[in-house]
């Protein structure tokens, strides 16, 4: 019996007053050089929310899953950047990957930092 293929769908989430470019590198962990390794190289325009609480973008069944380094920062503040190591599910469990990047803020500081969450 053949395996179905799952597939990485990306969703990134503004959960900050201002809007950010943000910058989504995902790389090949197990690639023998970086241009190898890239698998995407892209960026986002989030804007401000109106009068939501976040403003965000998907992407659906942007990649075939795999294990991936992803690297994120905002553009117009390199310094706040994350990186984060991408586990794919099971290869028995038929649902497709679901990785979230959010920007936040922390609350006593104001401070913007990257959080990242995954789904199967």
């Amino acid at each position: 019996m053949l395996s179905e293929t799952n597939f990485l769908s990306l969703t990134v989430v503004n959960f900050t007053d201002n809007s950010h470019e943000v910058a989504i590198e995902v790389l090949y962990r197990d690639a023998s050089t970086y241009q190898e390794s890239v698998a995407i190289a892209t960026s986002y325009e989030l804007p401000a929310p109106d009068d939501d609480v976040s403003t965000s973008v998907e992407e659906d069944q942007l990649l075939e899953t795999d294990r991936f380094i992803v690297n994120v920062e905002l553009k117009a503040n390199p310094a706040v950047s994350d990186s984060y190591y991408f586990y794919p599910a099971l290869e028995d469990d038929d649902q497709d990957d679901h990785l979230f990047v959010e920007i936040r803020t922390q609350p006593e500081s104001d401070a913007l930092y990257i959080d990242f969450d995954q789904s199967h």
